[in-house]
């Protein structure tokens, strides 16, 4: 049952080294290379994506930090600077607008680039897949299989993008890079929900610092969630790289060969 409503079945690695016969024949040499650059060139923008977002999430954590030094020596709302507490709210609002239309982006940029790099793995000869391109996209929405699937397939990515360091050292490193970003990422939604939720229900000014706080941890685990997947990002698309130049056969030169003696 569980096999029908997850298409994610992973299987066991052989660990053998990919050859230069085994690039799948049915794709064309020079588009091959083509869809390599293009999956390189959406990685860069899931990073200037992140780094944008990352950005305002460190100028929201100076922010808050700020309006919970004017909460803190306060005992009520009475005595908190009504002018400063408004500019230092409208400014975290005004950052909250900015987080969300960079998270946007970002959405829309990984996960093309995450299709684009999990297609690329049957070029670097692995022919029998845990999962389909699309899977890698469609795994984001379907609920409950959200919270664990994406975490399978890049890792997969990973793992497969480089079948020249499979060895223990590179699984462990690489489970605990990819695990410590997603175990991070479900914080954010858990702490952004927990957040709003206590936003809806301050009476006192011992509830606005509570908020502040579950804030400030929301924007400390996105801001090295988007650190970590920047690495991830970088990483795989130079394995990919590294990967193809030892498994493509070199590209025909332009240059006609010169006759002997000439």
């Amino acid at each position: 049952m569980a096999s029908e409503v997850n298409p994610y079945q992973p299987r066991q690695d052989d660990g053998r080294d990919v050859e230069v016969g085994d690039l799948d024949p049915r794709y064309d040499l020079g588009d091959a290379r083509n869809r390599f650059v293009g999956a390189r060139r959406l990685g860069w923008l899931v990073c200037i994506a992140l780094s944008a977002n990352v950005l305002l999430a460190l100028t929201s954590l100076v922010m808050h930090s700020r309006l919970l030094a004017l909460y803190w020596p306060a005992p009520s709302f009475d005595f908190v600077d009504a002018d400063t507490e408004a500019t230092l709210i409208g400014q975290i609002n005004l950052i909250v607008v900015g987080l969300v239309l960079t998270r946007l982006v970002i959405i829309g940029f990984f996960l093309t680039w995450l299709y684009r790099v999990h297609d690329n793995l049957t070029l670097l000869g692995h022919h029998e897949l845990d999962s389909r391109p699309v899977w890698a996209v469609l795994c984001w929405f379907v609920p409950i299989l959200n919270l664990f699937c994406p975490y399978q397939v890049v890792c997969e990515i990973w793992r497969r993008s480089d079948a020249r360091s499979l060895s223990a050292a590179e699984g462990t490193i690489s489970i605990a890079l990819v695990g410590w970003w997603w175990a991070l990422w479900l914080s954010t939604m858990v702490l952004n929900i927990w957040g709003n939720y206590l936003n809806k229900r301050i009476d006192f000014l011992a509830d606005a610092v509570q908020v502040i706080y579950v804030d400030v941890a929301f924007l400390a685990a996105n801001i090295v969630a988007g650190l970590l997947l920047i690495l991830i990002t970088l990483r795989i698309n130079r394995k990919q790289q590294l990967q193809y130049a030892m498994v493509a056969p070199p590209a025909p030169s332009l240059v006609p060969a010169m006759e002997p003696g000439t």
